[in-house]
């Protein structure tokens, strides 16, 4: 498995070496406007374990596609990091880039399901 990035600290981000370079994710629309919920999974956590997450500052109109911050939490309710959350709609289909500042630490592509976005990601 490749090495993912060093992640580069920005103001109250976390920083961070992150040793998955991809996984899967599924985002929702959250319990108040402009929110979304995460689970996710990397390819190094146990078997078993999924993560969660939590978007904020997002469109408030019921759309996915838009900036939030995101936290994201292991699957022991930890704080595991935190990042600017682009998510941009084309049809059916997502781009997403996880940054911190002006570094891409993250690129995933999704699809429209019912309820949200699944997605794939891995480090640049």
């Amino acid at each position: 498995m490749a090495q993912a990035p060093r992640y580069v600290e920005h103001g109250p981000r976390t920083s961070k070496i992150v040793s998955a370079s991809y996984g899967t994710c599924f985002y929702s629309i959250g319990d108040k406007p402009g929110t979304l919920s995460a689970i996710w999974r990397s390819a190094d956590m146990p078997e078993g374990a999924i993560g969660t997450g939590r978007a904020v500052g997002g469109p408030t109109d019921g759309s996915l596609a838009g900036n939030y911050q995101i936290s994201y939490f292991t699957s022991d309710g930890s704080l595991d990091a935190e990042f600017d959350l682009h998510i941009k709609q084309s049809g059916p289909t997502y781009a997403i880039t996880w940054t911190i500042g002006d570094n891409v630490v993250c690129e995933g592509t999704g699809i429209d399901v019912a309820g949200g976005i699944v997605l794939a990601y891995m480090a640049p």
